[in-house]
């Protein structure tokens, strides 16, 4: 029995289409992941171009967690505010050289998920400098201008875990540790 180089290339073919390898990948997705990219970098860097990633109609929210795992709103921002706060604290954050001496957000376990003609982009998010952790996800999609912007962004604040220690009570008149104590 002779094997043909066409039947083995087309079944070779076939079977990466299959499993998904040989899928074209989504512009849309590709797009969303380039201005994530450009997000992350312009965070780190304190760089005023952050503002501009994001549509003058954007809504932020924020969800402030306390120890005890109860959350509260934070007030809710609009692009065009944010904008403006990144114009004005961005330059003070660059000369206190912050991203030097902390380091950037960390972001794990990032999901990029197409909502029609938008990308949901989730993930996790660690800050070192304000020692929180917790959700973050953003919507983001083409403006009318043409270019990609966000135009969701919600992140948790959350405090990071406490060390789990184990507690040792002392009773009165002993001078043991705990009450099984000899």
């Amino acid at each position: 029995m002779t094997h043909s180089p066409l039947k083995a290339t087309v079944c070779l073919i076939l079977l990466l289409v299959c499993c998904g390898v040989a899928t074209a990948a989504d512009p849309a997705i590709e797009q969303a992941q380039k201005l994530f990219e450009s997000y992350m970098a312009y965070e780190k860097a304190y760089d005023n171009r952050l503002g501009g990633l994001f549509d003058d109609d954007a809504v932020i929210k924020g969800v402030m967690f306390n120890r005890n795992n109860v959350g509260s709103p934070m007030p809710e921002i609009k692009g065009r505010d944010l904008k403006g706060t990144i114009a004005e604290l961005f330059p003070f954050l660059q000369d206190q050289n912050l991203s030097k001496k902390y380091g950037a957000c960390k972001y794990t376990d990032v999901k990029y998920t197409r909502k029609a003609d938008k990308v949901r982009i989730e993930c996790w998010r660690y800050d070192p400098t304000e020692q929180f952790t917790g959700r973050f996800s953003m919507l983001v999609g083409k403006a009318y201008d043409g270019k990609w912007k966000i135009f969701e962004l919600f992140t948790e604040f959350r405090p990071p875990p406490e060390e789990v220690r184990p507690r040792s009570r002392s009773f009165r008149g002993r001078g043991g540790r705990g009450m099984f104590d000899d």
